[in-house]
């Protein structure tokens, strides 16, 4: 494939974007208003021109892409990256010769970065985008795809840290596929699942007569495993009083039932999860600080999905397809929508971001309909929701009318709104899918009260 060419007339911090794309092996050539024309007399020509127009003029946006296009023909992918106008007149951005249009959260150049490296990973063949039922091409997923790899060979415990909803299990199923035990069982098991009574027993096993209600031998779930993976999730839930007995199979790859006097072999793989602090665990006496540095040496972070938001458009289109089958749909979604789900901090990380889409699929029109941006917003989690206790709006219909209800709404939504773009106008107008000097003029107002 040719090299992608990203090119700007007044986006200043365009290099640093370039060099984000450059990290996961992306061919990428930079114009700028300096050397446009230069990069019109090349030949061959790119099959994907990124073209980034950061100022709020729709008119502006129409001529650079026009301009472009007229230079380059029609069999160049032509991707406008423009700020958030209303759809019917992002439309006549389309017919000034854009093939497709993108609008980063920001113009932060995080936010510009993620947004154009999601569309690519999207529409470039040939990069390493998923490991075994991981989905994911961003820098940070590479990342993990090598320590994978890596630590899968070795016959040590590995300890995957995220947080919930992250994909965890979805790591380890990947280190046991790829191990020498991938032929074996592989046996999940959450500690927080497990009654803490008797966890021990569970885990470890017991000998009949060990204690009360032991009316037979139990060889534990690490026996059962076999020569397979064990999962142990959740870990940072484990009673203080079986991690000794966790210690013991880690170190000496046996365990001791309760009330026997003879040792069990456990020739199984340990793979060790949690969502929790074991540092700060080991400070609060609840987690055995030898058990801690035992298996903090061979540890995989999986990031949370804020942290490679380039990600969402493939992991988006993969999970369509998963639910287009499942449904017997033929759902797609358009760009539009894939832009306001890069607005949203996904607390529930990949498993949120799934969720929502089989609701948004489920509950979408027709069979063929796109899924639009109502059916995503409907279906966002309660953290996302607008209606929450803190943000009700008082009123009572007897005396106030709807524009004493909407001037209420409205500087309660952008006190809100600056607060969490920490004062930042440029981003709190962006958030709005408004200009600036709309949001000056609606600051004013509100501030007069």
């Amino acid at each position: 494939m040719h090299p992608i060419y990203v090119s700007t007339y007044n986006f200043t911090p365009i290099h640093d974007i370039t060099n984000m794309l450059q990290k996961i092996d992306i061919a990428v050539q930079v114009y700028d208003s300096n050397n446009l024309s230069h990069a019109f007399q090349k030949q061959p020509l790119p099959d994907i021109w990124i073209h980034i127009v950061s100022e709020q003029s729709l008119i502006k946006a129409g001529e650079e892409i026009y301009q472009i296009r007229q230079k380059i023909g029609n069999a160049v992918l032509l991707i406008a990256c423009i700020p958030m106008f209303p759809e019917r007149e992002a439309k006549s951005i389309m017919q000034c010769g854009a093939s497709a249009i993108i609008t980063p959260a920001t113009w932060a150049v995080q936010d510009v970065g993620d947004r154009i490296l999601g569309e690519l990973l999207l529409r470039i063949p040939g990069l390493q985008t998923r490991l075994n039922d991981i989905h994911g091409g961003s820098p940070v997923m590479q990342k993990l795809y090598d320590n994978i790899v890596r630590f899968a060979k070795l016959e040590e415990t590995i300890l995957i840290l995220g947080e919930a909803g992250a994909g965890k299990e979805l790591v380890a199923n990947a280190v046991h596929a790829l191990s020498m035990h991938s032929q074996e069982s592989f046996l999940p098991i959450n500690c927080g699942c497990l009654g803490r009574e008797t966890m021990v027993s569970t885990l470890f096993g017991h000998r009949r007569g060990a204690f009360t209600g032991a009316i037979e031998h139990n060889d534990g779930l690490f026996v059962a495993a076999g020569h397979g993976t064990i999962f142990l999730d959740e870990i940072g839930e484990l009673p203080y009083e079986a991690q000794p007995h966790l210690l013991r199979v880690i170190e000496e790859k046996r365990v001791l039932p309760l009330g026997s006097t003879q040792y069990v072999n456990v020739p199984a793989r340990l793979v060790l999860a949690t969502n929790r602090n074991l540092e700060e665990l080991c400070s609060l006496g609840q987690f055995r600080s030898d058990l801690y540095e035992r298996i903090r040496g061979f540890s995989i972070l999986v990031y949370p999905l804020r942290e490679r938001k380039a990600d969402i458009p493939m992991l988006t289109q993969h999970f369509v397809n998963e639910f287009n089958a499942q449904y017997k749909k033929q759902h797609t979604v358009p760009s539009y929508c894939i832009d306001r789900l890069f607005r949203y901090h996904w607390p529930g990380n990949i498993r949120e971001l799934r969720n929502v889409v089989r609701r948004a699929a489920a509950y979408a029109d027709d069979e063929k309909s796109p899924i639009s941006v109502p059916h995503l917003y409907a279906s966002i989690s309660q953290a996302a929701k607008l209606l929450r206790s803190g943000n009700l709006i008082s009123f009572d219909p007897s005396i106030d009318t709807w524009a004493d209800v909407q001037e209420r709404l409205k500087k309660a939504y952008f006190t809100k709104l600056l607060e969490y773009a920490e004062n930042d106008k440029t981003k709190a107008a962006a958030l709005a899918e408004i200009s600036r000097s709309q949001l000056y003029e609606i600051l004013k107002l509100i501030r007069k009260d």
